[in-house]
């Protein structure tokens, strides 16, 4: 059987999650000016983003296996494409903090299904499972490559219309998931394997190496977040650069150099072991950030910002394959 549409949906999907957690942070600022949100409140949209996507992924074990894969693949796609016509629409009709809410909460938990369901799908398919990790990096590197396009095709239509109709943006950027939808109802899927009894949560939760990998996959995540979500704004805000040059120096930079990082992975990482390049790339990510906050010359933060893409590139996507091992 010919997955190779089967492959392009689930990469397409990993766009969709590029899109529905990156776009809200880009316009941020925009937020604040027409809505006056609080630095507070947005601070929470990032952590409630990334907390419903983490939550999914904690519960994922009580439903993924009994459910259709299917229909998993299209309700993550589904929900993403309604939460970004939300996030247009609600602002206008409710008060802006709730609209923009519960925009929020519909499109995260698509990203969240995303993260649970597009992985095993790629890997059940055969001649990609045996590939280990080199294949998940590569995977991710979609993911990657669509936060770069997703910044700057954003920043670009932002400076042609005006910030003025930014509620342009989501609804155009929803039709990749509402394509995606579609096609992920007809592509065919690979058997599934199914685990055999005993993986239940509350026995995991009592191994020691469940409970490090679970602490190492929030670490893996939060160091990826913590650029991606608030590198625009702090460029605009905290360096004084424009929002063009602060999108393209900082978050746009810094996702180009982690879909490089992921891509050299994925084609050449093979033969590397996984646990040392990690520690490496942590100590080096450790040290971007500090550049960017220390660094007295804006331009030369705004590098170790986009640089801190190297760093974080492997840390995700190979947490889930040394979990999965």
């Amino acid at each position: 059987m010919n997955y190779k549409h089967t492959r392009i949906a689930c990469y397409t999907g990993y766009v969709t999650q590029a899109i529905v957690v990156n776009l809200a942070p880009l316009l941020f600022v925009i937020f604040q000016r027409d809505f006056e949100f609080s630095i507070t409140f947005i601070a929470a949209l990032t952590l409630i983003t990334f907390m419903i996507q983490m939550g999914i992924d904690a519960v994922a074990i009580c439903f993924v296996e009994k459910m259709s894969y299917r229909a998993l693949a299209v309700s993550s796609q589904l929900t993403a494409f309604i939460g970004l016509v939300l996030m247009s629409v609600l602002p206008y009709v409710m008060v802006p903090e709730i609209g923009i809410l519960i925009a929020v909460l519909v499109y995260s938990t698509g990203s969240g299904l995303c993260e649970v369901v597009l992985s095993p799908l790629i890997e059940a398919i055969p001649s990609e499972g045996s590939k280990s990790s080199s294949a998940m990096t590569l995977m991710h590197s979609f993911y990657a490559w669509g936060q770069a396009a997703v910044i700057l095709l954003t920043t670009l239509v932002l400076r042609a219309v005006g910030d003025g109709l930014w509620w342009i943006l989501p609804i155009l950027w929803s039709l990749i998931p509402l394509f995606n939808t579609v096609v992920f109802c007809k592509v065919p899927l690979a058997d599934m394997t199914v685990h055999e009894e005993g993986h239940g949560i509350g026995r995991m939760l009592f191994r020691p190496e469940f409970l490090i990998a679970f602490v190492l996959m929030i670490c893996s995540g939060a160091a990826e977040q913590a650029i991606a979500q608030w590198a625009s704004m702090f460029c605009e805000k905290g360096l004084g650069v424009t929002k063009v040059v602060g999108d393209k120096l900082g978050p746009c930079m810094f996702a180009v150099m982690m879909g490089i990082g992921r891509t050299l992975h994925g084609l050449f990482g093979g033969r590397m072991k996984m646990e040392r390049l990690l520690f490496v790339l942590s100590a080096f990510s450790f040290g971007c950030y500090m550049m960017t906050v220390f660094l007295p010359v804006p331009l030369l933060s705004l590098v170790a910002c986009g640089l801190c893409g190297v760093g974080v590139s492997i840390m995700w996507p190979g947490m889930l394959a040394l979990c999965s091992s």
